[in-house]
């Protein structure tokens, strides 16, 4: 019998105070009698990495176990894709079966941009207007800045249609199939937009990498998010909201419980080997 086990824990607090703790348990089996379990406060957690052996024993590319840089490479990474990125550098795939947890705090930077704009397809326009702009400012490249304002468009529509008009998915292709859609959105468009639609935005700087981050945000009652199992498990096959397509051009993306609000990342610069 197979065991992964994660024998060390990493805490990084948001106040950059750095701890590390050992598993409190053997490996377990069907003859383990008792596990003896222990709590952590969440609160002051800004990241979490949860990791077993076969991650911290890999040899590096000169020779060493990367539990050498285990813990400056997790301090370092400002996400889990830089985070993945760094130990396939050092490591690619690793002498063992790789296992590793990795946990965040997403937390709006003060410093980021915030829009709150009407339910309307202009006020949609206006914005994504605005973030090319601050985009091009900030020198992104242009494939990135279009990978990131095709996404933002998507998303957008998004919460416009389905969060701010109440559409669902099967409501929305019976209207396109019936040549309904424009004139029932123009109608939904003066009931409803009054309701606001919340994009905050910015760009995290971490050492050579920099990352985009956004999130969108509506007033509609959202949706089981649970469904987006099936972009890994079927991917062919899932009818839904365009996360497909968004989930190939952005590194990752967030939901929050109700399914109203999404924080996507997207870096804008590339990694360089270490």
């Amino acid at each position: 019998m197979h065991h992964v086990v994660c024998r060390r824990f990493f805490i990084l607090s948001e106040s950059n105070e750095f701890q590390a703790i050992r598993s409190n348990n053997p490996p377990l089996s069907i003859f383990t009698e008792s596990v003896r379990t222990m709590s952590l406060p969440s609160v002051p957690i800004a990241k979490m990495l949860c990791y077993s052996d076969g991650l911290s024993e890999s040899s590096t590319s000169d020779g060493k176990l990367y539990a050498s840089y285990l813990k400056e490479d997790f301090i370092d990474s400002i996400c889990v894709k830089d985070f993945r990125d760094k130990v396939s550098a050092r490591i690619g795939k690793g002498d063992d079966d790789l296992t590793y947890v990795y946990i965040q705090k997403l937390a709006i930077s003060k410093e980021f941009e915030t829009l709150r704009i009407a339910s309307t397809y202009e006020a949609i326009d206006e914005s994504l207007t605005t973030i090319s702009q601050y985009l091009k400012e900030h020198d992104v490249d242009s494939k990135t800045l279009s990978q990131i304002m095709l996404t933002l468009s998507e998303l957008l529509l998004n919460a416009l249609e389905h969060g701010s008009f109440g559409v669902d998915k099967a409501h929305k292709n019976y209207l396109i199939e019936h040549n309904l859609f424009d004139d029932e959105m123009a109608r939904l468009e003066k009931l409803h937009q009054h309701k606001k639609i919340k994009i905050t935005y910015g760009i995290l700087p971490s050492g050579k990498r920099q990352l985009f981050e956004a999130t969108i945000s509506d007033q509609g009652e959202g949706f089981d998010t649970m469904v987006l199992k099936n972009i890994v498990i079927n991917a062919e096959k899932f009818n839904g909201r365009g996360f497909v397509i968004i989930r190939k051009l952005l590194d990752h993306f967030y939901f929050n419980k109700k399914g109203n609000a999404i924080t996507i990342q997207k870096f804008i610069t590339p990694f360089l080997e270490l």
